[in-house]
């Protein structure tokens, strides 16, 4: 499959590439904070996330970066940001 350019075979890199291009314009263009070194794990962790959970909270900018990649085209997970806290509490309310 990632031979014949099906990259969304393997989830998380899939999604790394995915929110890594997104993530690449957005520095190009200065559309994002502060670089970080830790952003770089984040975004793996997103990318594991994304690939192999149902729920994933994460930093502001990580979830408009999930929300402007399209990752939702591609997976179930749902997305929300650290400032989502009541949003977070009804999702978790309607699962349970």
């Amino acid at each position: 499959a990632v031979r014949l350019h099906r990259w969304e075979a393997i989830p998380v890199n899939y999604f790394d590439l995915l929110l890594g291009s997104r993530w690449e314009h957005d520095s190009m263009h200065g559309q994002r904070p502060n670089y970080e070194p830790n952003d770089e794990i984040d975004r793996r962790r997103a990318a594991v996330a994304l690939g192999h959970s149902d729920l994933f909270i994460t930093d502001s900018y990580t979830a408009d970066l999930c929300r402007r990649s399209k990752v939702a085209d591609y997976a179930p997970t749902i997305v929300f940001s650290t400032k989502q806290a009541d949003a977070i509490l009804e999702f978790i309310r309607k699962s349970a």
